[in-house]
């Protein structure tokens, strides 16, 4: 069984049609359709459904991606004990978006300039399912906001603290956080994130009631909301991330808080040499003091 069709498969699921996973594996549509019908062959299982437009994946196809997973990692695990000192083979670690352009991307690019054969394939979420998904074995490592509640099964590398903000329009004519929040719609970043959990009890703790507004899935558009005079909100200060135009930053009255990044991965996990060489490059780049915008 070639692995490489397997990993076809895979990108199948994750992409919404066939020409859209041919790209991803720099394949032609016709060479990914001959992989597919190679492994049902092979397998004597039906893998697509082709009556469908556009195909889809069947049930048995469905299954066949969580194993050709898990095989993935497996066989990245084994390349792994090679005595080579350089940090080499595929990898697929994740990050909240918040942290990608200003943390993530330069301490990769740091990572890659030392480790060219390493192949990082980065994946985005919000940090709940992130750390599922570091559980699940999908990733090795996900850069998240800290969990609440330790996890018997994780490693929890602390990388940064970001201090939450009141963010509002260069038109608010006061700078009170009790008129702010009285007077504006409140933007909520995803509530189901962790971030927005932390936010709700700071609310509730300094018994602070807001004025419902949009919501959005991530904190430039909530930013952008707020450049636009649609409302304010409270998001933590990115680290070495430039503040937008159109935007007061108002620092928290009461009790600091404070959101912490973390890289986790599984006490288990085979990959602790990429582990630590990726927590190094990210501590490293969050001391570094931001380019004035």
């Amino acid at each position: 069984m070639n692995l490489r069709f397997l990993d076809t498969v895979v990108a199948i699921s994750q992409q919404k049609t066939l020409v859209e996973a041919a790209k991803s594996v720099n394949l032609s549509h016709s060479a990914v359709s001959l992989q597919v019908s190679s492994l049902e062959d092979e397998l004597q299982i039906r893998i697509l459904d082709r009556s469908r437009r556009p195909p889809e994946l069947t049930e048995q196809g469905w299954a066949l991606v969580e194993h050709a997973k898990r095989l993935r990692l497996i066989v990245d695990d084994i390349l792994s004990l090679s005595e080579r000192s350089d940090l080499h083979g595929k990898i697929s670690i994740g990050a909240v978006p918040s942290t990608i352009t200003h943390l993530v991307v330069p301490a990769l690019a740091a990572m890659r300039s030392e480790h060219p054969a390493l192949d990082v394939e980065l994946h985005t979420d919000l940090s709940n399912r992130l750390i599922q998904r570091v559980l699940d074995r999908d990733v090795i490592a996900g850069l998240v906001t800290e969990p609440e509640d330790a996890i018997d099964e994780l490693s929890i590398i602390p990388i940064c603290g970001e201090p939450y903000q009141l963010v509002a329009p260069v038109c608010a004519t006061s700078d009170s956080q009790a008129e702010l929040l009285g007077s504006w719609p409140f933007l909520w970043f995803d509530q189901r994130s962790l971030l927005s959990r932390q936010v709700a009890y700071y609310l509730r703790e300094n018994r602070i009631r807001v004025n419902p507004g949009m919501e959005a899935t991530s904190i430039e558009a909530v930013e952008a909301l707020v450049a636009h005079n649609l409302g304010v909100s409270i998001l933590p200060r990115r680290k070495n991330n430039p503040p937008m135009d159109g935007v007061v930053y108002l620092p928290l009255q009461g009790p600091s808080l404070e959101r912490q990044v973390a890289l986790i991965t599984r006490k288990s996990s085979p990959r602790q040499d990429v582990t630590k060489e990726l927590a190094k490059a990210l501590k490293n780049v969050s001391a570094k003091k931001p380019i004035p915008k």
